[in-house]
């Protein structure tokens, strides 16, 4: 109950809302930009290990860099940025016929996925006191995979009727509300103690 009371009621609304629209940027190139990369004829192979070789070592290694030293609310930004990127290359690609664009973006945006996204789940856990965070956590993060439920079904319905390059943006744009609801209305919790930032 106490969660659903006025003085943390609008960091639940704020998190769920910018977990539904994150996760729905997030799946959008999980689910569907692979089938969509092949689609717009992007070599698929090409993708995967540039983020093998490079991406996921290099981001890992940039998150243990970044995590204490920028504030964890602007954290959605890296995450869903990621996302969007790896969309965009897709349709960058398709449009020039060259696979090199998607290469470069993924790289780079991967990089920022995975320096961030661990951020954006301590952070949404951080706008909670103690005896109620797991609830918290466990009720914006589990509501927040409607998006992720949602977003290869509107982008299937979308590759029907207009085409697989269209059909990305439906997977872009969404993830727009993520970048500014908590980095622009959450609190700063960088060197606060969670005491203080759940008063």
């Amino acid at each position: 109950k106490e969660l659903f009371s006025s003085k943390y009621v609008k960091w639940l609304l704020l998190a769920l809302i910018s977990w539904i629209f994150g996760y729905w940027t997030n799946y959008a190139w999980l689910d569907m930009g692979p089938t969509l990369a092949l689609a717009a004829k992007v070599p698929l192979n090409l993708v995967l290990l540039s983020e093998l070789w490079w991406a996921f070592p290099i981001g890992s290694l940039l998150w243990i860099y970044l995590a204490e030293r920028i504030d964890r609310k602007y954290s959605p930004i890296g995450w869903v940025s990621a996302n969007m990127l790896s969309l965009l290359g897709v349709v960058i690609g398709a449009y020039i016929k060259s696979a090199w664009p998607v290469i470069a973006l993924v790289i780079i945006s991967d990089l920022f996925l995975f320096s961030s996204e661990g951020s954006y789940y301590i952070y949404t856990s951080e706008l909670f006191p103690s005896r109620a965070r797991a609830t918290a956590m466990s009720f914006v993060d589990g509501l927040g995979h409607i998006g992720a439920a949602l977003s290869p079904i509107a982008m299937g319905i979308a590759w029907a009727s207009v085409g697989p390059v269209p059909a990305l943006w439906v997977g872009i744009l969404p993830g727009i509300v993520t970048l500014i609801l908590l980095p622009v209305f959450g609190p700063r919790t960088k060197g606060r103690a969670l005491t203080e930032i759940s008063r």
